[in-house]
């Protein structure tokens, strides 16, 4: 039994003298971790109250993904996965939209902005597009697009374009799960805000 607080947890201490359950007290009479504990060793209790919090948090960390997926092709591939039983992560949010040349960077920006890790833009191949030519519209647009995203201070890597057409249930799977695992390996999105903070007009 590893009592963190011993003096904030009486019955816990009481209990735990009459089991005979060692009791190991991590933080001295300053209220400041003892050594042996890793990054959280000589740091103070009382003046970072979250730092066991914030560390928990960032070890269950799920990425969110917003997903522009063109209806006609990437939807419809993945609708394929649903009916095939393929599983894929759960961290997709997806956004259906007519055609990948619809897709306004605001939407982009919007995505972050919100709380999204990460944007996946999925549409119809070359050549194979719904409405002939709105793929190569949002290609040039993306190649753009990223130059200003960088531009802005956003990282350009956490936006990713891929191809999927209907049929193609299991390359969705495969698409979402190397975003899924990049944006996993890359952390929280933290930037826009931090952004934010710099155009805030004080009173």
């Amino acid at each position: 039994m590893v009592h963190t607080a011993v003096s904030a947890g009486t019955e816990d201490f009481k209990l735990g003298k009459e089991l005979g359950l060692p009791m190991i007290p991590v933080i001295n009479d300053d209220a400041s971790y003892i050594q042996g504990f890793d990054f959280l060793s000589g740091q103070n209790a009382k003046k970072n109250p979250r730092l066991i919090l914030d560390y928990m948090e960032e070890k269950k960390f799920e990425p969110k993904i917003a997903a522009f997926v063109c209806n006609w092709c990437t939807y419809t591939g993945a609708d394929l996965a649903g009916t095939s039983r393929l599983k894929y992560a759960p961290n997709i949010k997806m956004i259906r939209v007519p055609c990948t040349g619809r897709i306004d960077p605001v939407f982009i920006i919007k995505a972050f902005e919100k709380g999204a890790d990460g944007v996946l833009i999925s549409g119809c191949h070359p050549n194979d597009c719904h409405y002939n030519t709105g793929n190569f519209h949002a290609r040039r647009r993306w190649i753009l697009f990223k130059e200003l995203l960088s531009f802005m201070g956003i990282d350009s890597t956490r936006l990713h374009f891929s191809w999927v057409s209907a049929s193609e249930g299991k390359k969705f799977v495969d698409v979402v799960t190397e975003v899924v695992e990049k944006v996993r390996e890359q952390g929280r999105f933290e930037k826009y805000a931090k952004i934010n903070e710099e155009f805030v007009i004080h009173e």
